[in-house]
């Protein structure tokens, strides 16, 4: 090679090389975060607090509005920002991120049942570009301490028909109940609906109410649980935080462990693990709730089995 074509090949070579510079080194974790969301800012703060990000690591957050055009347009701002990993909350988020993103690592939190969802290939295996850990406790457990609380067999799961991730939940909380010998009528809300309108869709025959955790359902709660009261039909969930807002039964996961693994994952990426490497989790800290005011009021006695099981009373 002559000297005249030397140079422009070694001047190529060196622009594609990383620079020296601090700037250059840094390394960018997007999170995507939907907004006034508590659960999720507690998972973040946990998260920001065990994240390695010394110097040469930023972490950006967004919080979009849950509606799809927003958080893929967070999504396609994280990507022209050159992420090198994206931290999403919940499945709204983190199917955003994977409908967008051809190439760009994402780690998700607090997502109820992910193998379902289609975002991983097993219960211990990641999918090709993403892992992370779930946020739902076991919905058997959930079923076993409710039989045995109250006896009912028959269970009506409300979700938004629009909600492709609680409706999944709803098809996981299907086919464990019939393994248990439960019958489950879903209730599939369509629109925009006054609370009377949602429990005039509940079955007569259903003697429990399963909310999901669906961010429009949990918003509505506090208007929509009273009238479940007057019907006598307790309400349960997977969703942390409805046991305070009149459901009788929680079983919720720890938002500290999932801040905790989150920055876990992160950290272990940054340092050059591949993704691959790093297989989905399940929580480990999960908390049944229950309210005995709730209770009280349904005429329900709290059994000792249940009591002993329990990891907090609501009085």
């Amino acid at each position: 090679m002559t000297f005249s074509r030397l140079i422009p090949a070694v001047c190529l070579l060196l622009a594609c090389l990383p620079l020296a510079g601090a700037g250059a080194a840094e390394r960018l974790v997007s999170v995507i975060m939907i907004e006034d969301q508590p659960r999720y800012r507690t998972i973040h703060e946990v998260f920001s607090r065990n994240l390695n990000n010394g110097k040469g690591t930023r972490v950006w957050l967004q919080t979009p509005a849950e509606d799809d055009f927003s958080l893929r347009n967070s999504v396609r701002r994280a990507q022209e920002r050159g992420s090198d990993v994206m931290v999403t909350y919940g499945a709204a988020a983190t199917a955003a991120a994977l409908a967008e993103s051809s190439t760009t690592p994402v780690v998700y939190a607090d997502v109820a049942d992910p193998l379902i969802q289609g975002f991983i290939a097993g219960q211990t295996t990641p999918g090709e570009k993403v892992t992370g850990i779930r946020g739902d406790a076991p919905v058997q457990t959930l079923l076993k301490h409710m039989r045995t609380l109250t006896g009912a067999t028959r269970l009506a799961a409300l979700y938004p028909a629009d909600d492709r991730a609680a409706a999944n939940q709803i098809e996981t909380l299907r086919r464990v109940a019939a393994k248990n010998g439960w019958e489950v009528f879903p209730v599939a809300l369509d629109g925009p609906l006054s609370p009377r309108e949602i429990l005039d869709r509940v079955p007569q025959e259903a003697e429990l109410l399963y909310c999901s955790c669906s961010i429009e359902l949990l918003r509505d709660a506090p208007q929509w649980i009273p009238l479940a009261m007057q019907r006598q039909l307790p309400v349960i969930s997977l969703a942390p935080g409805l046991a305070e807002q009149g459901a009788l039964m929680v079983l919720e996961s720890d938002p500290a462990e999932q801040g905790e693994v989150l920055a876990g994952y992160i950290n272990r990426l940054l340092a050059g693990s591949r993704l691959q490497d790093l297989p989905p989790e399940h929580p480990r800290r999960v908390s049944l709730v229950v309210n005995l005011k709730t209770a009280g009021q349904l005429g329900i006695r709290v059994p000792f089995d249940v009591l002993a099981a329990t990891s907090r009373l609501i009085r």
